[in-house]
């Protein structure tokens, strides 16, 4: 032990004595464990880590495709006649869920926040397999005009504003001004689209 503390010690000494030198070593090792790091969180999230949906490798995205407008592998948006098509015409999927961006306002704590949002049709969650934390996702008799004001909250968006308390389950929020009324709470882990944070019911909207 008594060796080992002298090394130590002795190592300190020359490292004071050659601050660049020293500086060039920490700053090698940073970056090293910092490029480590990373590409293991990304290995992790696409490769190790399981997706949070059930049976993935049978989910698939459909898009229109338009040449010539600018959009990358000329990839477009799919309209609302084209999604009651692609119901009414299926015959190769199990299932047709809509999803369409929509960042919101959430009025909590006195102030609006903007947060990430999804508009989705009811059919979404039971198609990922997605069960929830608590409460419930949207029911199939919701997918009717008007009957469009329940929200699912994130787990991260639950926890954040709502201070993970289970009784924000049948309480109402401001969504851009509009009264909703919160059903359900999605577990950790589940965030479809990225970065949602909010979903809301919506019946006919492009896929994304």
């Amino acid at each position: 032990m008594r060796v080992l503390i002298q090394d130590v010690s002795f190592a300190f000494r020359q490292m004071g004595k050659r601050l660049g030198f020293t500086a060039i070593i920490v700053l090698t090792m940073a970056l090293g464990i910092g490029a480590n790091a990373a590409i293991f969180s990304i290995l992790d999230a696409i490769l190790l880590r399981p997706l949070p949906y059930n049976q993935p490798e049978q989910l698939m995205k459909v898009w229109t495709r338009f040449t010539g407008i600018g959009q990358p592998n000329d990839q477009n948006w799919i309209s609302a006649p084209e999604v009651r098509d692609l119901q009414q015409l299926n015959r190769s999927f199990s299932d047709l869920a809509a999803i369409g961006s929509d960042s919101v306002n959430l009025g909590v704590k006195g102030s609006p926040q903007r947060v990430v949002g999804a508009a989705v049709s009811p059919s979404l969650f039971n198609m990922l397999g997605a069960q929830p934390l608590i409460g419930r996702t949207f029911l199939a008799e919701e997918a009717q005009p008007g009957r469009d004001h329940e929200v699912v909250l994130s787990y991260g968006l639950w926890r954040r504003i709502f201070a993970a308390n289970p009784n924000v389950v049948g309480s109402t929020i401001d969504i851009d001004g509009v009264p909703m009324s919160v059903v359900g709470v999605m577990p950790a882990g589940f965030v479809y689209p990225d970065e949602t944070e909010i979903w809301r019911r919506s019946l006919f909207l492009p896929t994304i």
